[in-house]
């Protein structure tokens, strides 16, 4: 337990130092990189949504070596890891950056239902009218190129 402490603790710095004016974009990176290796079953980014440290998962998503979308071995996005958890400001951020709120798990569900599942309404909400609007979106996109 101790040591999940600790770990949560130093993300909680590098979440603050990324998000920071102070550094440049390269440093940002470099720092990203060297503590946030990919094994074959962890995705940080993942964990990183379920925590809600936003600006570092802002930051490795623009940086352009991790998508939005990403999924992982239960078909999870980040989305569904911050909808999960009730992390509205990173659930936000997500959407903001092109997120797709309707994906599905391995189970069927889509971020808003986990969410819901987990208590945390006002996300389930918010998501679910994204899901409406981007779904109307996408209609009216196919559409205009049908005309």
């Amino acid at each position: 337990m101790k040591k999940i402490i600790i770990i949560l603790i130093f993300l909680h710095q590098i979440h603050e130092l990324i998000g920071s004016e102070k550094l440049t974009k390269d440093i940002k990176l470099k720092i990203m990189r060297r503590f946030f290796i990919p094994s074959p079953t962890t995705n940080p980014i993942h964990f990183i949504a379920s925590q809600g440290y936003t600006a570092l998962l802002k930051a490795l998503i623009e940086s352009g070596d991790y998508h939005v979308d990403q999924s992982d071995e239960l078909e999870r996005t980040p989305l569904h890891y911050a909808a999960l958890n009730g992390k509205s400001q990173t659930v936000r951020t997500l959407l903001g950056l092109g997120a797709e709120p309707y994906v599905k798990d391995l189970a069927g569900k889509i971020p808003a239902d986990l969410a819901a599942l987990n208590g945390h309404h006002e996300i389930s909400t918010e998501l679910i009218i994204s899901t409406g609007l981007k779904f109307l979106n996408d209609v009216a996109s196919a559409s205009d190129l049908d005309e």
